[in-house]
């Protein structure tokens, strides 16, 4: 495998990583279930005191998702730019241009298991008002103004809404 290869795959996992965590809910987090932050990513148990466990469960790079994702659920729509892991893989195929077969077999590669994490049920969606059903966004109203998806991602539609935030059919009522 070729250096850039070998850069492109560690960018590919690290972007994955970011956003897998940044799109998980608070409560099925490590460090929630660790009891290391609490249902909002507040930090409950200092550094200085957290147990080995704990402490794999609330790296560096952890407290810089958790300290984004805080961020940014403080901003109007902050919430539900990216209302779905697989919308979020979407965007992310959109900015690298690699091909969905590529990203996946890199995430297959480095030892994840995509079809668990894309595993969403389709239904019947309809154009107007929907509300997000998404945990940390339940109750956003979106306007759909398109049943027609934008992309896909491993089989996953990707809708657009007007509000210009991307969601899969799981993320709606």
């Amino acid at each position: 495998m070729s250096q850039y290869l070998k850069e492109s795959a560690v960018d590919l996992f690290i972007t994955y990583k970011f956003l897998r965590l940044l799109t998980t809910p608070w409560k099925k987090t490590d460090a929630y279930k660790e009891g290391v932050i609490d249902d909002r990513g507040k930090l409950l148990v200092k550094g200085d005191i957290q147990s080995n466990s704990q402490k794999k469960t609330y790296t560096v790079f952890h407290k810089l998702v958790f300290n984004l994702k805080r961020i940014l659920e403080k901003v109007p729509f902050g919430k539900s730019r990216i209302a779905s892991y697989a919308a979020a893989l979407f965007l992310l195929r959109e900015e690298t241009g690699m091909a969905e077969e590529d990203m996946l077999k890199v995430l297959q590669d480095l030892g994840h298991d995509t079809s668990l994490d894309l595993n969403e049920d389709f239904k019947n969606l309809e154009e107007g008002q929907h509300i997000l059903n998404h945990e940390g966004y339940k109750g956003t109203v979106v306007h759909l103004e398109s049943t027609k998806p934008v992309g896909y991602f491993a089989g996953v539609p990707i809708y657009n809404t007007k509000e210009n935030i991307f969601i899969s059919v799981n993320n709606i009522l």
